[in-house]
């Protein structure tokens, strides 16, 4: 969407906008909703939806952005970096399927 946007005309931006919300509104990430005894989880279904996370940042401000959502899988991340990076941590499901997308999501964090 941010790479098309001013290549689109105003209706295919709210069609892309809309399919975007529709997408992301009211999602709620597995893993990101873990009771609040265990302070993060580092189940790697939280890096396979991190998708999320720019899906949502992408219509940031405009009509269909839910905050929630993405605050929800934001913090999911954050408490993932910090628990499965740690020099004391380590990722639930081990180097191969936590990794392999986290590096390269890592620059969503400065937001």
């Amino acid at each position: 969407y941010d790479w098309a946007y001013n290549m689109m005309d105003e209706e295919s931006r709210t069609v892309v906008r809309k399919f975007i919300s529709d997408i992301t509104r009211g999602k709620l990430m597995l893993g990101a909703d873990l009771i609040p005894v265990i302070p993060a989880g580092t189940t790697n279904w939280i890096i396979l939806e991190l998708s999320l996370l720019p899906l949502a940042l992408s219509i940031e401000g405009e009509e269909g952005y839910d905050e929630k959502a993405y605050l929800q899988c934001l913090n999911a991340y954050r408490k993932w970096c910090y628990v499965a990076t740690h020099e004391d941590g380590a990722p639930y499901e081990g180097l191969t399927k936590s990794t392999y997308k986290s590096k390269w999501s890592i620059p969503l964090l400065a937001h």
